[in-house]
């Protein structure tokens, strides 16, 4: 099904509420989209890395909030499953392109297991870390 969570971050001077909204790509709630996206500041747009169909159903909910979201809408395309780099099959050069010739930004995701160190931070990476108080999104660099 699909699912919601409310986050609040400080950042620097400023609070952000992050209100997510999480079909995975579920065709059923599709015609429910607008209610996810009517009014929001910006939408990240995950597709699996070693799906094409995936970036393929992406590249569907990018068109549509750029037709029908926000004008001023920040779009980020996440590549999930960087991790499984062996099995991939939409290329980061494919991504990228897409991403430009689309004026939004790229990101790829990691999920963890274990508690996340500074070390494994790289360029275009953010990790998801499972931690006992629950998942965290990590800070990092885009594309």
């Amino acid at each position: 099904g699909a699912a919601f969570l409310t986050q609040t971050v400080a950042l620097n001077d400023t609070t952000v509420k992050f209100e997510i909204w999480d079909t995975a790509g579920q065709e059923r709630y599709h015609s429910l989209a607008p209610m996810y996206y009517r009014g929001a500041a910006a939408a990240i747009v995950v597709y699996d890395i070693t799906s094409p169909d995936s970036f393929a159903r992406a590249k569907s909910w990018v068109r549509e909030l750029q037709r029908q979201g926000n004008p001023n809408i920040v779009i980020a395309l996440a590549g999930n499953k960087s991790d499984l780099a062996s099995k991939r099959k939409v290329e980061p050069d494919e991504a990228r392109q897409y991403a430009e010739e689309n004026n939004i930004m790229l990101v790829l995701l990691v999920w963890q297991s274990s508690t996340c160190a500074p070390s494994w931070k790289q360029a275009g990476e953010i990790r998801i870390c499972r931690s006992r108080e629950g998942d965290a999104l990590s800070v990092a660099s885009l594309y």
